[in-house]
């Protein structure tokens, strides 16, 4: 039943998802790197008592993708936690949308059919790179915002991670079983934060400081990871439905970029000091936009 409803309607899921991840830090400005280890402890122990009843794609690849995944985003998820808390969500989502290029422009290359596809179809072509005109544009404005370009350097390996992460994705959920699409989604999930958990875990235990021991227990870092936990989990699950369905990753990380929109309005309702180009952002966002409805 899933499997048969559209990939952008759980990119749109995805999309809510994902702005309540930025926020979270924004407004809780946790330390990322006991946040990220929490995350991969907490969704780790709580769906292993379930592994034997997940049905486990049987393709070696789908176990590599996963794994490549999960130490990409120990490293994509921090940065991002580090930055949200430095300089608030809004600068954050709106250069992410970067990410959305480098995603489509990866898969298309990786994808012989689908770079086939849009080589045969001229007029679709040159619409894409009138978007990737403005593209240049927008990114060229947003540059005379002190806010976003400072924030460049913080965010562009968190770009260069997410499109790894979206290719990684796509390319592990190919591998689901037919008809278990769901199980393939959960044993990502997991299989994601058991290596999560294993890397920050050995991270930690290598400092020789051991300076997180102070900090580990802290009550509001445990409620703080409950919720990240929480939320990283129905992101993690409806991505794996919408990636699974849609024929390029940049697809769901350019509608994903609805998220902008969502933390504008937060930041707005609470009044939060958000600098940047706004106008300049949503352009950025539109002509990623526009892209994928050109490249369907």
């Amino acid at each position: 039943m899933l499997s048969s409803l559209p990939w952008w309607l759980f990119a749109s899921l995805f999309t809510v998802g994902f702005a309540g991840f930025i926020l979270i830090n924004q407004q809780l400005k946790l330390r990322a790197d006991l946040l990220i280890a929490w995350r991969g402890i907490i969704v780790g122990l709580a769906m292993t008592p379930f592994a034997p009843l997940i049905e486990l794609p049987g393709a070696p690849s789908f176990y590599i993708a996963v794994i490549a995944v999960g130490f990409v985003a120990c490293y994509t998820d921090m940065r991002v936690l580090h930055a949200t808390a430095k300089i608030g969500g809004g600068p954050v989502s709106r250069l992410m949308p970067i990410s959305v290029w480098v995603s489509f422009a990866l898969w298309t290359a990786i994808d012989s059919s689908y770079r086939t596809s849009l080589i045969d179809s001229p007029l679709r072509t040159l619409g894409v790179l009138g978007c990737l005109v403005l593209c240049v544009g927008a990114t060229a404005m947003l540059r005379r915002d002190t806010v976003s370009r400072s924030a460049l350097p913080l965010i562009l390996p968190i770009i260069i991670g997410g499109a790894i992460i979206d290719n990684l994705n796509k390319y592990a959920m190919s591998h689901a079983v037919p008809g278990h699409l769901l199980d393939a989604a959960l044993a990502y999930l997991w299989l994601q934060n058991i290596t999560i958990a294993v890397i920050m875990g050995t991270r930690m235990l290598i400092d020789r400081k051991w300076e997180w021991r102070e900090d580990i227990f802290d009550r509001r870092l445990i409620y703080g990871a409950l919720a990240f936990s929480a939320t990283i989990s129905m992101i993690t699950i409806v991505r794996n439905f919408a990636m699974a369905g849609a024929p390029n990753p940049g697809y769901v990380g350019a509608i994903g970029l609805g998220a902008t929109v969502l933390i504008i309005l937060f930041n707005r309702w609470r009044k939060a000091d958000d600098k940047s180009n706004i106008k300049a952002g949503l352009a950025f966002v539109a002509s990623a936009a526009l892209l994928v409805l050109l490249t369907r």
